[in-house]
């Protein structure tokens, strides 16, 4: 799940600012990135994943950190330590907030 405070949120069509040069040197389309969050890619054993997006106002967006899930995800890659201090931290602010 993304979240506004901890990740780095970015419009979907900016998305391809984050991805390496396709065929012969063009970004990743608008399209490619909203087929991504709506019908998901297929990893190697089958299994669908889906680009995780939030809507703000009447814009739809992913965030930075969404994008190496999704990535990792279909590479196999299990998350890294580094991609879950963000939550870590997080969780740790909401337990001082309540006193514990």
């Amino acid at each position: 799940m993304i979240s506004i405070v901890n990740e780095n949120l970015i419009p979907m069509n900016k998305v391809g600012d984050y991805c390496p040069p396709r065929r012969a040197g063009k970004r990743v389309h608008l399209t490619t990135a909203l087929r991504w969050a709506q019908a998901g890619c297929r990893t190697v054993d089958g299994e669908r994943v889906k680009l995780e997006t939030i809507r703000i106002g009447a814009s739809t967006c992913t965030s930075v950190e969404a994008l190496q899930r999704f990535f990792n995800r279909l590479s196999g890659v299990e998350a890294s330590p580094l991609s879950e201090r963000p939550k870590q931290e997080a969780i740790e602010r909401a337990l001082v907030k309540l006193g514990y």
